[in-house]
């Protein structure tokens, strides 16, 4: 619930919310919240057919402007590969539950990848290691801190709680 208010993201209509939210010290509005932000949800809704690349290509192609060059979007793409450790596993499709893919950690980073992709300066993350064992979920949150820090994104995070305290420790 926190998260979907401070994200302007599906707010139940028969609950009320009061209050104001600042970025850089400055009021915004809610439609400033969702252009400058991202919301993440739990699970993975990714096309199984496609592989990784294509997943961020296809990211690329709906959310980067249309004046950024093909050069700049490719070049886009492989870095986020590259920052994710997904550049092994590029051209491996995404999986459905009749035909394998990507192991978990694989899918929730390219689906944490097609949201960055994007550059967001903010990004809602619900529940970032649902179904992710807590060493794969120690390996996601790693990748995602040298992610944030290259790329210069704030996060905020609802976590599972059976992570390890040391998961914690990566931010």
């Amino acid at each position: 619930m926190l998260l979907n208010t401070l994200g302007h993201h599906s707010i139940a209509k028969n609950i009320s919310i009061d209050g104001q939210v600042f970025i850089n010290r400055a009021t915004v509005s809610g439609e400033a919240v969702r252009r400058a932000s991202c919301y993440v949800e739990r699970a993975d809704s990714l096309i199984g057919s496609l592989t990784a690349r294509q997943t961020l290509e296809y990211a690329a192609k709906l959310g980067i402007p249309c004046y950024v060059t093909t050069a700049e979007r490719n070049r886009l793409v492989n870095g986020m590969l590259t920052s994710f450790g997904l550049r092994d596993t590029a051209e491996t499709i995404f999986g459905r539950p009749i035909r394998t893919g990507l192991s978990a950690s694989e899918k929730r980073r390219v689906s944490i990848a097609t949201q960055l992709i994007n550059c967001p300066k903010v990004i809602f993350w619900d529940h970032l290691t649902s179904g992710l064992d807590s060493v794969t979920g120690f390996e996601v949150l790693s990748y995602l801190r040298e992610v944030a820090k290259r790329y210069n994104v704030s996060m905020s995070m609802a976590l599972q709680h059976s992570l390890v305290a040391a998961a914690f420790l990566t931010f």
